[in-house]
């Protein structure tokens, strides 16, 4: 019998953060010492500049470890954001419109921030 009583629930969802949380910040954690790691190995600097996607994907793509640590950092930046995602998909299945609204809201102005921000 499965529990659904709202402890357990949020028990649940409790977890489901959690687990989002570890494996972003663990991912991109990896992906930020591969970049040193491949710094030091290939004596090839790091880029002191935050490259966007498309150019850290680019740089990846031709093994420059600039491209790792950047899609790290973007990792990094976006685990919360998709925390705030997963919390707006369980909110709107358990019918607590309410709150999914608020995440909705606070999940705009992460985006809108991203969108609006310079450098």
């Amino acid at each position: 019998m499965v529990d659904r009583t709202p402890g357990a629930r949020k028990r649940e969802l409790d977890k489901a953060v959690h687990g989002v949380l570890l494996v972003g910040g663990a991912l991109s954690a990896i992906l930020l010492l591969a970049a040193v790691a491949l710094s030091i190995v290939e004596r090839r600097p790091l880029s002191d500049v935050a490259l966007s996607p498309a150019h850290a994907w680019r740089s990846l793509l031709s093994a420059h470890p600039g491209g790792l640590a950047s899609l790290g950092l973007i990792l990094l930046i976006l685990t919360p954001v998709v925390r705030v995602l997963g919390s707006v998909v369980v909110f709107f299945h358990e019918g607590d419109h309410r709150y999914a609204a608020v995440t909705l809201v606070v999940l705009a102005l992460m985006v809108a921030s991203f969108l609006l921000g310079h450098g």
